[in-house]
């Protein structure tokens, strides 16, 4: 009797450890451990007037899995332009085939230039997964100060986020800053159009802007009028880069008056390097009844201050950790 008394003491015993151990794994795979990732994006406010193609970070580990922050400026059946973000984990990637993940994302400008936008989610995610806000704010909320000028200087796009997964799959605290710079060139000119009274419907004068470097931009021009009633002024704009896609141009088209001041401007931003038709909101037939103050000695004088983006020009990534260790 006590020894089959004791032999079920034993499988009791057996069977309280085995639950412990699992309750204590259990326990373990439930805390979480923060990772925080920071990503600041130099020159984006230049392409952010139209949809561009997304933009992704720096790719940075979560233990042995591998992931990054993809950017996306969206325009929306509500005629709203949003940012989106989302955070995407690599195919390539070492670590468990499901991770879930608790994922806290901000969007600003450094204070005190625009407010703060926040979102946070939990989702689980396999490797090639990607989940996120395709809304996560309306642009300008963070470009409020200068969303009618697209060439006002301003301070980098700055994207922070924390992860918060299993303290199982990495023990330490973990961080990365990391910065994007969009390369970005400059071009300002006058062109002046001489005898535009006597620019036919259909026709076209051309000028191109060759590159001071062997690697600059091509920038081909045209201007023309219509055959309407009124006849509209049009302007042809295609601008070119050796060895790089143009990614995004925007331009500024300022009409010079007589005393070679800017009287009205116009603005624009041009996906991609197709031929871009400026909208030039002018007629030849106002400007022939002001001749005398916008057609001086029957020459037509626009300003041109343009800025072309070739996409990413450099990439950095810092990584620090802290924790404690102890040994025994």
């Amino acid at each position: 009797m006590l020894s089959t008394s004791a032999t079920a003491m034993g499988t009791l015993l057996s069977i309280a450890v085995t639950f412990l151990s699992w309750w204590l794994y259990g326990v373990h795979s439930f805390e979480k451990e923060s990772l925080k990732f920071d990503w600041l994006v130099e020159n984006y406010p230049y392409c952010r007037q139209k949809a561009c193609e997304p933009l992704s970070s720096p790719v940075f580990n979560v233990g042995e899995s591998a992931w990054h922050l993809r950017l996306d400026s969206r325009l929306e059946a509500d005629g709203n332009h949003y940012f989106a973000l989302f955070l995407v984990r690599e195919m390539e990637d070492r670590g468990p085939d499901t991770m879930e993940v608790e994922f806290e994302a901000s969007i600003f400008n450094p204070p005190p230039l625009s407010p703060e936008a926040q979102k946070s989610g939990t989702y689980s995610f396999r490797r090639g997964n990607g989940y996120g806000w395709p809304k996560f704010v309306n642009r300008r909320e963070i470009w409020s100060r200068d969303k009618d000028d697209p060439f006002a200087p301003g301070s980098p796009l700055v994207v922070t986020s924390t992860l918060k997964v299993s303290k199982s799959l990495f023990p330490f605290k973990q961080g990365y800053v990391a910065i994007t710079r969009i390369e970005n060139s400059v071009l300002s000119f006058t062109w002046t159009v001489e005898r535009f009274s006597a620019l036919l419907p259909g026709e076209m004068k051309t000028i191109r802007i060759k590159p001071a470097l062997p690697d600059g931009q091509l920038m081909s021009l045209a201007i023309f009028v219509t055959d309407a009633v009124p006849s509209e002024v049009k302007i042809q704009i295609q601008v070119i880069q050796r060895n790089k896609q143009v990614k995004c141009s925007a331009c500024k088209v300022s009409l010079l008056d007589a005393n070679e001041k800017h009287w009205i401007s116009f603005n624009d931003t041009f996906v991609g390097n197709t031929l871009w038709e400026f909208p030039l909101f002018l007629t030849k037939d106002k400007l022939m009844v002001e001749k005398k103050q916008y057609l001086p000695n029957d020459e037509l004088s626009l300003n041109f201050h343009c800025v072309v983006s070739t996409g990413t020009e450099n990439e950095r990534i810092v990584a620090w950790h802290s924790g404690t260790l102890r040994s025994t």
